[in-house]
């Protein structure tokens, strides 16, 4: 139901921005430079001269107060207090402007503001996440930032890792700045691998063992060798690897076989090619064949110490602080491609429809500079190679190795990328999405349910 609900939000949405787009009022005419030809005597001759008559001043809008609309879904009051400032400051260097943030829950935040959009409300920046926003762009509801942030003094551009900010580059420009770069990795519960007799994470990196294949084994052994209720693997820590997470869960296994859910011009599917089918299946086996992931319908989470290991992010370890057993984090495994970190992501853009697009434009460069990015990173994994190099990130988590914390964290920020999204995300998702729901049956072919698949959605994946 909620599938079919982001659909149609989405559809009405993007129809009704590109409405607004062609139907918005003309932009101001310039002001009237007025000529006249006269005829003057000069020297006893008719001589004819051109005289521009002098418009009169433009007022200058430069010191007008604004107010710039700041949407977000944040409602922490310690993240919510840095951002205010960041506009305290801001609003001393330009006495005219003040930010205003907005809080929308996430799970409404896309709607919420294209509502905004289409309704000619428009808000001037705010954050956007990446599943959104292939859509966005191509709806043209983004504004290029490249000039501005370019040319910011002291921005330094170049220190963004590229393949953190690929995902928002059409060359050559830029629709967003990362403001959390969050790559996903595995949570252990060293207890469990111990009691199971299996080498952990981290001591399969050391002996270059860390594979989805031993991850699948390890997996199986924790829940044949732990108590009664014990899982090897969860899926997304807080999340629900069948139903909203599927896409993020599944996308590191494709990519460390070598496969990928779709070409990155979005013209071909690949969720039928050999590769990403060896994935899915391996997949498939761990959770009909050797019942070690937590099945569909069940709700767990690693926090219990029932979980051998879980996909997670910074922001889903917070509640392990005060765990009752010993765990730590590595990179995801390498598969037959080698090793493929996923990064999950959300980025500050400015809207096209802002009525304050230059002020916007100042603000979000001003924002993502490197000394407020390196204050972000307190909450936020930053896309900053000078704040990455730091400390600023480990030392809030300090029941975090810091070695384990470089591998797992900083080190997959650089070398990641982005999860995929789609200009038709909420489309796709809802055709394909049903097909996956089958893979976790008894006997159900891979091939046949993702030859099935990429045939459902071919309109979808067209040049």
């Amino acid at each position: 139901m909620y599938r079919n609900l982001a659909a149609i939000v989405c559809g009405i949405f993007l129809i009704a921005v590109m409405t607004l787009m062609a139907c918005a009022a003309p932009a101001a005419p310039q002001e009237v430079v007025k000529t006249v030809v006269v005829t003057q005597v000069v020297e006893g001759k008719p001589r004819e001269v051109v005289i521009t008559a002098t418009p009169p001043p433009t007022r200058d809008l430069s010191k007008e107060p604004i107010t710039l609309r700041f949407p977000t879904w944040t409602g922490n009051e310690a993240q919510l207090k840095l951002l205010g400032d960041i506009a305290a400051e801001y609003k001393a260097k330009n006495p005219n402007v003040t930010v205003k943030f907005d809080t929308i829950a996430f799970d409404e935040y896309t709607s919420k503001v294209s509502i905004q959009l289409a309704g000619g409300d428009p808000p001037d920046a705010g954050w956007m996440v990446e599943t959104a926003a292939a859509g966005w762009i191509k709806a043209g509801v983004l504004e290029d930032l490249s000039g501005k942030l370019k040319a910011y003094p002291n921005y330094n551009f170049d220190d963004f890792s590229k393949p953190a900010l690929g995902f928002w580059v059409r060359e050559p420009a830029v629709y967003g700045v990362p403001f959390s770069t969050s790559p996903f990795f595995i949570m252990y519960n060293a207890d469990l691998f111990k009691a199971a007799g299996v080498a952990t994470p981290d001591e399969m990196i050391a002996k270059k063992e860390w594979t989805y294949e031993n991850f699948a084994k390890a997996a199986k052994q924790i829940t044949e060798k732990g108590p009664k209720g014990t899982y090897g693997y969860l899926g997304i820590e807080g999340g629900n690897l069948y139903a909203a997470n599927l896409w993020n869960v599944i996308t590191p296994f494709i990519w460390g076989y070598g496969g990928n859910l779709w070409t990155d011009d979005y013209s071909t599917c690949k969720l039928n090619v050999p590769e990403t089918v060896k994935a899915i299946e391996l997949l498939q086996q761990m959770v009909v064949v050797d019942k070690s992931v937590v099945p569909p319908g069940e709700t767990m989470s690693f926090a219990s110490g029932n979980i051998g290991m879980a996909m997670g992010q910074l922001s889903r370890i917070v509640p392990l602080r005060d765990a009752k057993f010993k765990w730590g984090i590595a990179p995801t495994p390498a598969g037959p491609a080698g090793a493929k970190p996923t990064i999950g992501q959300a980025a500050v853009v400015v809207f096209k429809q802002s009525k304050n697009k230059a002020a916007a434009l100042d603000f979000v460069a001003f924002m993502t500079m490197p000394e407020n990015i390196t204050k972000f990173a307190q909450f936020w994994p930053p896309a900053r190679k000078s704040v990455l190099g730091t400390d600023v990130m480990s030392k809030n988590y300090p029941m975090v190795d810091p070695a384990s914390f470089k591998a797992a964290v900083a080190d997959q920020i650089v070398a990641g990328n982005v999860v995929p999204s789609h200009p038709d995300f909420a489309k796709v998702d809802l055709t394909l999405h049903p097909f996956f729901d089958k893979v976790w049956t008894k006997d159900a072919k891979v091939q046949q349910l993702m030859d099935d698949a990429c045939k459902a959605g071919a309109a979808y994946f067209k040049k």
